[in-house]
């Protein structure tokens, strides 16, 4: 019985890592200094799907439940972007169509507006301005993918600095 669960749990592993095996995330080069706030890059990227970015503080990178994520705290604040691991997403034709599913799940939650992207791999972005919650979230799609961007705290006055710093590469 013992030998067929480590046989089990040998093979687990091995598949996961085969499925990591095009799987990058984490720092991406030396923090730097703006306007006195300690920025630090951060990179994921794997066969589909892939951003850039840079948190306030110090981030952590981590794999949960089917999504990858970077996050950080700074001055009462989380920043948080995450993306399906294995997921793939359909986006709708139009814009009109992906802020009509934006709005399908939000709207009683959340003012939501429709925000040009000027980034070629992004086809539409919704940010959207929690009612209950001191939230905002920016969701990127791209041609397969969707990107949350999540500020949620006592001080979001740096969402606008962290949003800017996002780039989807894929």
């Amino acid at each position: 019985m013992k030998k067929n669960i480590w046989i089990c749990f040998i093979a687990l592993m091995l598949v996961s890592f085969q499925t990591l095996s095009a799987l990058s995330f984490g720092q991406d080069g030396a923090p730097y200094v703006e306007n006195n706030i300690k920025w630090q890059p951060v990179k994921y990227e794997n066969d589909d799907a892939g951003f850039k970015a840079a948190h306030p503080g110090s981030p952590h990178t981590g794999l949960s439940g089917g999504d990858v994520y970077t996050y950080s705290q700074y001055k009462g604040a989380d920043y948080e972007i995450h993306t399906s691991l294995t997921k793939r997403y359909q986006p709708p034709k139009n814009e009109i169509a992906f802020m009509q599913q934006v709005e399908n799940a939000f709207a009683d939650e959340a003012d939501i507006i429709a925000v040009p992207s000027s980034q070629k791999t992004v086809k539409y972005i919704a940010e959207l301005y929690f009612k209950k919650t001191n939230k905002v979230v920016r969701i990127y799609c791209s041609s397969n993918s969707l990107y949350f961007d999540i500020v949620e705290g006592k001080d979001l006055t740096l969402f606008p600095l962290f949003f800017d710093t996002i780039q989807i590469t894929k």
